[in-house]
């Protein structure tokens, strides 16, 4: 009985951290991608036309340009957005903790940095984001008031020396980072299954793309 329990524990944390690895992946390329057509005045309607199917065209091109009319708030938010989640990962990660902890240290303090900015531009993108109507932005809105609410309480915490806690919240702060992945995967899921535009789906996808990656990590 408890070969088996240990067997079912090994293969659940192998799985999630593979879900882990494809939607931090998922993630920083998508960073990536949004950096490099802001700064370079955007995506032209034919390049669009080349990643997206022929109906979603028109409304991924708008989107495109939605980001690039507001770079400064678009840097904001993807670039340090990316280094956060690339960086994220390693720091549940047990080995690294024993093996390297002047880097768990250091990259931790770099998490909580780049953190402020992401959680900062998620809640003005809440405010001002204008794809998928009031539903969408509240979900954006409060992604981004809970993410800077587990940023302080992962401060607070590890600033009195209690590690169970700085974990649970940085968990907590992390997986509504990378859940912005998990409603990448739901919006291409809908999109394929039920062929509905951005726009149409948008409060849809955010609420179970971050409440779906919430509950996961608090399981």
């Amino acid at each position: 009985m408890i070969k088996q329990r240990n067997s079912s524990e090994t293969v659940l944390r192998r799985g999630l951290w593979w879900g882990v690895g494809v939607l931090a992946a998922v993630g920083v390329v998508s960073a990536v991608g949004r950096a490099v057509s802001v700064a370079s005045g955007g995506l032209t309607y034919e390049q669009v036309a080349q990643l997206m199917p022929a109906q979603l065209v028109g409304e991924a091109f708008e989107f495109d340009r939605w980001f690039v009319a507001h770079p400064a708030l678009t840097f904001m938010h993807v670039v340090p957005g990316g280094v956060f989640l690339a960086l994220a990962p390693l720091q549940f990660s047990s080995g690294v903790r024993g093996r390297y902890t002047r880097f768990h240290r250091w990259s931790g303090r770099v998490l909580l940095l780049v953190a402020l900015p992401v959680g900062v531009s998620g809640l003005v993108l809440g405010a001002l984001f204008p794809y998928g109507g009031p539903v969408a932005a509240a979900a954006v809105f409060l992604a981004g008031a809970a993410f800077l609410f587990a940023l302080v309480r992962a401060f607070g915490a590890i600033r009195r020396g209690d590690v169970a806690r700085h974990r649970e919240w940085m968990i907590r702060m992390f997986a509504i980072g990378l859940a912005i992945a998990t409603v990448r995967v739901v919006g291409l899921i809908v999109t394929a299954t039920t062929g509905a535009g951005f726009q149409e789906s948008a409060g849809a996808v955010f609420w179970a793309g971050w409440l779906s990656t919430y509950a996961v990590a608090e399981f």
